[in-house]
């Protein structure tokens, strides 16, 4: 039986993975900070994002909204060895920032980052597990990531309009479509909630592949 203990959540996420040996199942409660997504896509190499908001979150002034950009490459069939050695998933490299205008001699953000083990690195014909012990080892193995730093270019919004619930945001994001390709780019909104800044929307955006029949989040 599954209890929720805050009436705010409304909006879980379900994650399984799962091989010979094991599954594993993430379940991920939000508070659901976006009241109506608008708009959110990429046309004419331009990222355009309209949302409004509620649940505490109050934009005063227009840096108070931020947003980052996060690549991941097209998904491909993993072989059971491959997924033996998966040990999490996230949103994938930041690989831009939105903002609204420009600020001399800032023109990107340096990021650590421990990112999750990447399947694809691994070999399609690695052994998949034989044993619980295996699937064990592979697993440990996977975990081991190393701490990267890397710089996040930012962009400036050609549109940049914020108000207290609510924002309408437009860039040109060529560049960076031109130097990843075709791919899940998902849009990572933060907003103040209280005196805390919030990650209150994260939004996968298929560029260049087809969006899975079954995805339907908003």
């Amino acid at each position: 039986m599954l209890l929720l203990t805050e009436e705010s959540h409304r909006v879980v996420n379900i994650g399984l993975a799962w091989n010979k040996y094991q599954v594993f199942t993430v379940l991920y409660f939000e508070k659901g900070h976006v009241k109506s997504l608008r708009k959110a896509t990429v046309d004419d190499d331009h990222l355009i994002l309209a949302a409004s908001v509620h649940d505490g979150v109050v934009f005063e002034h227009d840096l108070n909204l931020l947003i980052e950009i996060a690549y991941d490459p097209p998904v491909r069939p993993l072989s059971r060895g491959q997924l033996s050695r998966t040990y999490c998933y996230d949103s994938g490299t930041r690989v831009a920032a939105l903002r609204p205008f420009p600020m001399e001699g800032l023109n990107s953000y340096v990021t650590d980052y421990r990112p999750c083990s990447d399947p694809y690195n691994v070999s399609i014909d690695a052994p998949y597990p034989n044993s619980v012990r295996d699937a064990h080892d592979y697993r440990e193995e996977a975990a081991k990531s190393q701490l990267v730093t890397y710089s996040v270019p930012y962009i400036v919004a050609t549109e940049w309009i914020v108000t207290e619930d609510s924002f309408s945001v437009s860039a040109d994001i060529s560049e960076v479509l031109g130097a990843y390709g075709p791919g899940v780019y998902t849009v990572l909104v933060y907003g103040p909630v209280g005196e805390k800044t919030t990650l209150i929307m994260e939004y996968p955006i298929f560029y260049g592949i087809e969006r899975p029949a079954t995805y339907d989040r908003w």
